[in-house]
């Protein structure tokens, strides 16, 4: 199912579309009382699954622990 720019704004309202196509969102995510820079990639055909995520390598270290839980939002977005 393809990501709708709702959905994506109604989960992370701090991130936003960066080109007209709406395939990168760029803003900043909370995590563990601190704010993190997150950049989302989305490939041309908006599966949320397939999306990548650029962020520092403390976030990384972070969502290394919620691998499973990033990925099951992903396959239900």
């Amino acid at each position: 199912m393809a990501v709708t720019e709702a959905s994506l704004l109604r989960q992370c309202p701090l991130l936003l579309p960066q080109n007209r196509s709406k395939t990168v969102y760029e803003g900043f995510i909370s995590a563990q009382g601190r704010d993190f820079h997150l950049r989302i990639v989305l490939p041309e055909d908006l599966q949320l699954k397939n999306a990548r995520l650029l962020c520092s390598w403390q976030l990384r270290t972070i969502l290394s622990g919620y691998h499973r839980i990033v990925q099951q939002n992903a396959a239900l977005s």
